[in-house]
C-alpha cells in the first residue's frame, strides 16, 4: 500500500523550509485530519462545522443581508473556526531539525505542560477510561519538534461519545492557543491497537486499570524521564 503521509513530507523536503510549512499548514486547513481520521472523528468534526456556520450566520443575521456571494464567506469562515477548535494545528510541522538547536530540557517542558493540560481536562471524568502517550516519546526517541501522541480512551455510549469529543475540542483549542503540539485521538475500548518493539506507553490517566493490563511494559506519567514533577 502506498504511503501518501510519507510521499507528501519527502516532496516538502526538498522544498525550502518556509515553503513547506506554509504547504503543511494549508494542506492542514483544507482537509483538517479528515483523510486520516476515524469514521467517528469525521461526523464529529462535519457537525461542529455545521454548528459553527449556524451560529455565525444566526448571530449575525442583522448584519448582513444574506446571498451567495455571503453564504460562501461564511462557509470559509466557519471553516477555520472549525479548524481552531477541532484540528491538531501545531502538530502538523517539518520535522526537519538539528539536534544543537535545542536541550532536554525544552524538550521535557514542552511535554510536562502537554500532559499536564491533557490530564486536568479529562481526570476523574465519566466518558474516560485512560489516555497514554505513544509515538517517539514513547520510544524515547523525541526531539523538539516531536509531536505528543496521546490516545484518549472513552467508555461506550453515545453520550460519553459526544462528552468524550467535547473535551478533546477544549484540548485541541487549548494547545493550539498555547502552541502546544499534541495529537490526539479518542478511540474506544478494549486497546486493540499493537505497539513498536521499542514503544512503552506512557500513562497519563488509567483508572480503571485497562491500559496497564493491556500494555505490560506501560509506565506511569511522574515516572516518566520527560516529565517535571509538580512542585
Amino acid at each position: 500500500m502506498v504511503d501518501t503521509k510519507k510521499i507528501f513530507r519527502d516532496i516538502l523536503g526538498i522544498l525550502p523550509k518556509p515553503i513547506s510549512k506554509i504547504l503543511l499548514y494549508l494542506g492542514n486547513w483544507i482537509f483538517q485530519g479528515q483523510i486520516y481520521s476515524s469514521f467517528e472523528e469525521k461526523c464529529y468534526k462535519i457537525v461542529s462545522f455545521m454548528c459553527i456556520y449556524y451560529l455565525l450566520k444566526k448571530s449575525t443575521r442583522h448584519i448582513f443581508n444574506y446571498s451567495s456571494n455571503n453564504s460562501l464567506i461564511f462557509i470559509l469562515l466557519a471553516h477555520t473556526v472549525n479548524w481552531l477548535v477541532t484540528t491538531n494545528i501545531h502538530s502538523t510541522r517539518s520535522k526537519r531539525v538539528e539536534k544543537k538547536k535545542y536541550t532536554q530540557s525544552q524538550i521535557n517542558n514542552t511535554f510536562t505542560r502537554s500532559t499536564n493540560l491533557i490530564r486536568d481536562e479529562i481526570s476523574s471524568q465519566e466518558p474516560i477510561s485512560g489516555a497514554a502517550v505513544l509515538g517517539s516519546f514513547a520510544r524515547n526517541e523525541a526531539h523538539i519538534e516531536s509531536d505528543i501522541d496521546v490516545h484518549i480512551y472513552r467508555k461506550s455510549g453515545f453520550c460519553n461519545a459526544a462528552n468524550a469529543y467535547w473535551k478533546l475540542t477544549k484540548i485541541r483549542f487549548k494547545a493550539n492557543i498555547f502552541g502546544l503540539p499534541i495529537e490526539t485521538w479518542i478511540e474506544k475500548g478494549p486497546v486493540t491497537h499493537s505497539l513498536h518493539p521499542n514503544e512503552v506507553p506512557i500513562l497519563i490517566t488509567d483508572e480503571s486499570k485497562k491500559l496497564s493490563n493491556r500494555f505490560e511494559n506501560s509506565i506511569k506519567l511522574e515516572n516518566c524521564n520527560y516529565y517535571n514533577i509538580r512542585e
